[in-house]
């Protein structure tokens, strides 16, 4: 599952290029069995089920905020959906040039 999910979106981006869009909404639609998904937004309520997240996130991972150092997710490894680009997304280094960390280095 690591090398499918890093293969099929290396970058971290919802509907990466790698794929074909109507093709992705036909699996998160079974995966989900919700026929009515036509956007990755529509797929949020899923970004934190554990078995079909997988799924959403591997498609939709800013949507999911894979990328965001305080996620709530806290899957840090591909096998659960977010890719490893996920750490190295723009929005991710913006938001960790600006935060100090809150404890200081022995």
């Amino acid at each position: 599952v690591t090398q499918i999910v890093s293969l099929l979106n290396p970058h971290c981006v919802d509907f990466p290029a790698t794929v074909h869009r109507d093709g992705v909404l036909a699996f998160l639609r079974a995966m989900t069995r919700d026929f009515t998904i036509d956007s990755c937004t529509d797929a949020a309520r899923f970004c934190e089920s554990l078995q079909v997240g997988v799924a959403v996130r591997t498609y939709c991972p800013e949507t999911c905020g894979c990328y965001l150092p305080n996620a709530t997710l806290g899957l840090v490894d591909p096998k659960f959906g977010c890719s490893w680009g996920c750490f190295k997304h723009p929005a991710r280094q913006a938001l960790l040039s600006i935060v100090t960390c809150p404890m200081e280095d022995p």
